[in-house]
């Protein structure tokens, strides 16, 4: 008896080759490079990012501070100042004026707004 033949493959297509093909993550139109659209992603709504209330120009006083640092909210620009606090209301918190600041170097609009302490002072008095 003689054994049936086997196919012959073409060079390259071993096993681990078509192995490789099956289980190639496939897209819509089996191109493996659009595989990553049809990943099913979790639909759920993303929380709004809200900040959290700040205290208000009243309570900043009655701590003694009169002005303000004021950051923008592009990490990228970084940009920073200091102001003095007595332009508004002591009914107006912090966190009510940072969406209302734009900058001046990038020119985006939010800020973080932050009392402006005196530095601590080192040594003995």
């Amino acid at each position: 008896m003689t054994q049936p033949s086997r196919p012959e493959r073409p060079a390259g297509a071993g096993y681990a080759a078509s192995q490789r093909q099956m289980n190639a993550p496939r897209g819509r139109a089996g191109d493996p490079r659009l595989a990553l659209r049809d990943v099913p992603r979790f639909n759920a709504r993303m929380p709004e990012l809200t900040r959290p209330d700040k205290i208000t120009f009243a309570q900043m006083r009655e701590m003694g501070v009169r002005g303000v640092l004021i950051y923008c909210a592009d990490h990228k620009c970084s940009h920073s100042i200091e102001m003095s606090a007595d332009r508004w209301p002591d009914d107006v918190r912090l966190s009510d004026i940072e969406d209302q600041l734009v900058c001046r170097a990038c020119g985006k609009r939010g800020a973080d707004v932050r009392p402006n302490f005196a530095p601590a002072r080192m040594g003995t008095v």
